[in-house]
């Protein structure tokens, strides 16, 4: 190969990989992310930032991480509660930051969840806003999770009806609590 056609491929290289950069970026992105991690390291869930979010943003991802389960390394459910801890305030935060408790009976799909490499996934979607001040916000929403299978499929697992109470805090709106409706 010539040093011109060398060359060439070098900036052919480059422009592909400056082309690529703001592909992926955007022209206007600001050095201010907008995703949030909330699982290990090799995962994100993109949308907005507990900064910036209202409380129904607030509400649907913490209650998406929630309910959202690893089975192959979570040990019980409320290991999501370490993935959901930037989106939660009060006694939920506490918890969050404490080992999941022992003892607890787990689901009975949760063995064969584990076995096969299952992932249980959640949807979140705030349904109704009210009581709301400058401080609290009370959101409704409909939590749907379905069960992800290695083989590709999916199976719908359960819909839940959820009554969040929100928070504004020094870092935004955030999930103080939460009670799943009957």
């Amino acid at each position: 190969m010539t040093p011109r056609r060398t060359m060439l491929s070098v900036l052919c290289c480059v422009a592909a990989a400056v082309l690529a950069t703001l592909v992926l970026t955007g022209p206007n992105r600001s050095d201010h992310s907008e995703t949030t991690a909330a699982g290990d390291a090799d995962h994100t869930i993109h949308g907005p930032a507990p900064d910036t979010a209202g409380p129904a943003e607030a509400a649907q991802q913490a209650l998406t991480a929630l309910f959202t389960w690893q089975p192959v390394i979570d040990a019980t459910t409320g290991s999501a509660l370490s993935r959901a801890q930037p989106w939660l305030t009060g006694e939920l935060a506490r918890t969050s930051q404490r080992p999941p408790a022992t003892g607890v009976r787990e689901l009975p799909q949760w063995a064969a969840w584990r076995r096969s490499g299952d992932i249980v996934t959640a949807r979140a979607a705030a349904q109704a806003i009210t009581g709301c001040d400058r401080h609290h916000c009370a959101v409704t929403a409909v939590v749907t999770q379905i069960v992800l299978h290695r083989d590709g499929t999916s199976t719908p697992y359960q819909v839940l009806h959820v009554h969040a109470a929100t928070e504004h805090t020094a870092d935004g709106w955030k999930l103080s609590d939460f009670r799943i409706q009957q």
